[in-house]
């Protein structure tokens, strides 16, 4: 992505990113795409590789997912793929979701 479409995103009030901290150290982060009120998506989620295995991912999800159904959508979303770590499918399993569509997709990534 551009810089300039970067921050534009950022800019955008119906986006917002949340920085998991340990000890003051980054150790997650999540984009929340708001901008369509009824179906919340959750565009990126993850942990950096350190804090990997700590539990923090499940704790993370869960206050995530919390905070954006008191918002009052009618869907959360939330897109995975197999570059995910092999803990993530099961851990958004574990906190409620559901497979609503699999698709395979060949995609070079860098």
């Amino acid at each position: 992505m551009a810089p300039v479409e970067l921050q534009a995103l950022l800019d955008d009030p119906g986006v917002v990113v949340h920085l998991l901290l340990v000890d003051q150290q980054p150790a997650g982060f999540v984009e929340i795409d708001g901008r369509n009120r009824d179906e919340i998506e959750i565009k990126y989620f993850g942990l950096f590789p350190a804090f990997i295995g700590r539990g923090l991912g499940k704790y993370f999800l869960n206050a995530i997912a919390h905070r954006v159904w008191q918002q009052g959508p009618q869907r959360l979303w939330l897109h995975t793929c197999d570059l995910d770590h092999t803990a993530a499918l099961p851990n958004y399993l574990q906190a409620g979701f559901e497979i609503f569509d699999e698709k395979s997709v060949d995609k070079v990534v860098p």
